[in-house]
């Protein structure tokens, strides 16, 4: 049995349920039994909610930093894996240059 947890980050103008179908085959498999899938969301708008108001969408600092307290919660031990795509990649490399300036890299 594995302990472990696949963490997946979406790309620009997704959401989480772009991994349903892959954590519905990882959940699924026998020889993967205790995988736990989770899967990292943040916003990604197509278009401002109301027209001609001004909107932000969150940059990588911002979306890589709430990626700590995130995985604090949904992955405190066991064996980590990250699957990303597209932006999601580019959130995930930052994140990792964040931890490793605050010298928590492994060793």
């Amino acid at each position: 049995m594995i302990d472990g947890h696949v963490v997946m980050i979406h790309g620009f103008w997704s959401s989480p349920s772009t991994w349903d179908r892959l954590s519905g085959v990882l959940e699924a498999d026998p020889q993967l039994a205790g995988l736990r899938c989770h899967r990292y969301g943040y916003e990604s708008p197509k278009l401002p909610s109301i027209p001609l108001l001004p909107f932000r969408v969150p940059d990588y600092d911002d979306i890589g930093e709430a990626l700590r307290p995130y995985l604090a919660t949904v992955a405190p031990a066991g064996d980590l894996a990250f699957v990303t795509h597209s932006q999601g990649g580019l959130i995930l490399q930052r994140y990792l240059a964040w931890m490793l300036n605050e010298g928590r890299g492994c060793r």
